[in-house]
């Protein structure tokens, strides 16, 4: 479990570095399951929740995944 400290440390670099502009941020509203089915994957693979969307949405762009007609 993080601490206080190391949260707002972490609020204070992504703060940083959102106003500098070397870094975005992107949102998502997610259905219950779907949250949960990412959070389990995550926790089971010790892996944060930002590091698989980006490494998720890098694999189809680099693989040229078609999701026009996925669900």
């Amino acid at each position: 479990m993080r601490s206080e400290a190391q949260k707002n440390a972490d609020k204070k670099y992504r703060y940083k570095k959102l106003s500098d502009g070397s870094k975005k941020q992107i949102n998502a509203t997610l259905d219950i399951s779907d949250y949960t089915m990412i959070d389990d994957f995550c926790k089971e693979n010790d892996i944060s929740k930002a590091s698989l969307i980006v490494k998720a949405i890098k694999y189809c762009i680099e693989n040229n995944i078609d999701l026009k007609n996925e669900k």
